[in-house]
């Protein structure tokens, strides 16, 4: 299939029975909202969706592998949206919300099922909200499949690493992952600022202080969690996303004087992370922004969730870059251009870019051949390794 070429075969719709009878269910909608709230999102959590949407004149529905599934129920009404808000919010934060936002991001809790990130906003004057699943139990980086050199990363005393990719690509659950890596094999205080709080971590043997965003829970906005986060003492500090310079430049003061700090970026690549940040910042400030990165900066993993070959799941294919000192000299001197080749090809390292994944997966049959093309940074050189791998193959 060409680059800009589309499929337009129709998906066959998919439908999802209730776990209960629809009519025990409607009671629960109209009399009792949090046992509704629960029967929806255990089934969502069985059947391992990834997100559950709910809006006026639609069923609930779920995220199951990139797909969207109808729960076979009634079309939601405005009252019954406005009942579960208040479930999540509380009375007093969902009153707030309707009165002077058009959006919230909050975190939630069934108790023994799940965590949620729900994300609160209005469409053509309705409510809707929209709710990520996020295990209680905390993965492993290897449960996750991810590359080793995740963990020793996690392990350095000061420097700053950053987890890429696209909404939805798994960076928050990598990052916690590392940061429990942390917690059970290291006595460390931790501080994490976040909007909003999605795992919960529990003190191993580390200490670690989660400070949530908004609506006055523990602190007002990222700005003023950021200026008095190196008064807490911390060892090792999450930002939960890299949004602006000077978030930008708390982490690199951070990194620069003892801590190893974590964040994200919404970026494709390891390389196009760096030239973000780059570009951030003026004209005449990049040279000692790169120099500044060349010393600070301790590795990227830039990721994506590529559907498996039998439908079933999704796997994480990882690209990632190690700040050795190749790759520090390049990002001095501004040759973010010839980071690529190097990552490419120094395996001493453990660096391997995103096609070297996903060919990976594609050799031990996880993945289709499609989607390995799909998600793919480079389809040239993707099509030319897929060759060479079927040849190997038939040999």
């Amino acid at each position: 299939m060409d680059r800009f070429e589309v499929d337009e075969r129709a998906e066959i719709p998919l439908v999802i029975e209730p776990l209960i009878s629809r009519e025990l269910l409607s009671n629960y909608l109209v009399g009792d909202a949090p046992a509704f709230l629960r029967e929806v999102c255990s089934q969502a959590v069985k059947l391992r969706a990834s997100d559950i949407y709910f809006k006026v004149g639609a069923p609930p529905c779920f995220a199951l592998n990139s797909r969207v599934a109808k729960l076979q129920f009634d079309a939601l009404e405005q009252g019954s949206i406005i009942r579960i808000l208040a479930t999540i919010a509380g009375d007093q934060k969902s009153k707030h919300f309707l009165d002077n936002h058009p959006e919230l991001d909050i975190s939630y809790e069934i108790p023994l099922l799940s965590r949620f990130r729900v994300n609160f906003y209005k469409e053509r004057g309705n409510l809707a909200f929209v709710m990520r699943i996020v295990p209680l139990e905390i993965p492993t980086l290897d449960s996750l499949g991810l590359p080793p050199i995740l963990g020793k990363m996690a392990f350095r005393q000061q420097g700053m690493i950053l987890v890429t990719g696209p909404t939805g690509s798994g960076k928050t659950t990598t990052i916690a992952a590392m940061i429990n890596h942390i917690n059970e094999n290291r006595c460390r205080n931790i501080v994490t600022i976040e909007d909003p709080i999605e795992f919960s971590h529990p003190d191993k043997l580390s200490i670690i202080s989660q400070r949530e965003v908004g609506f006055g829970l523990d602190t007002e906005s990222f700005q003023t969690a950021l200026r008095e986060v190196l008064r807490q003492a911390p060892n090792v500090i999450l930002i939960g996303e890299m949004r602006d310079v000077e978030t930008m430049n708390v982490a690199m003061q951070a990194a620069e004087t003892g801590h190893l700090v974590f964040s994200t970026v919404h970026t494709n690549s390891a390389a196009e992370t760096i030239e973000r940040i780059v570009n951030m910042y003026p004209p005449e400030d990049k040279a000692q922004i790169c120099l500044r990165l060349s010393g600070t900066f301790l590795g990227i993993c830039s990721q994506k969730l590529v559907p498996t070959k039998d439908g079933t799941g999704r796997v994480c294919a990882a690209e990632i870059l190690v700040n050795t000192p190749t790759v520090a000299k390049l990002i001095e001197e501004q040759k973010m251009h010839d980071v690529y080749s190097h990552m490419k090809d120094d395996t001493y390292w453990q660096m391997q870019t995103m096609n070297q994944s996903l060919i990976d997966h594609f050799i031990n049959n996880r993945i289709s051949e499609e989607n390995a093309l799909t998600y793919s940074t480079n389809r040239g050189e993707m099509t030319k390794e897929i060759h060479n791998a079927k040849r190997d193959q038939m040999a």
